[in-house]
């Protein structure tokens, strides 16, 4: 497993704050994958986009669409 850097700490912490203020139904866990996906410019690949819809940024992929 990898470590998570600064910048995954970073987007995570921001990430959670705009998911909070939006009400959206997404996990902590669910929040630290986004991050990790925004702090490397990833797509976040999920058959739940719903979880992910408030945060900004996020590239999000349905692979089963």
């Amino acid at each position: 497993m990898r470590h998570l850097d600064t910048n995954v700490v970073v987007a995570y912490l921001r990430g959670d704050r705009r998911v909070a203020d939006r009400l959206a139904v997404c996990l902590p866990v669910d929040t630290l994958v986004a991050a990790a996906c925004q702090a490397r410019k990833a797509t976040l690949v999920t058959h739940n986009p719903r979880h992910f819809q408030a945060i900004d940024g996020l590239i999000i992929e349905d692979w089963l669409q």
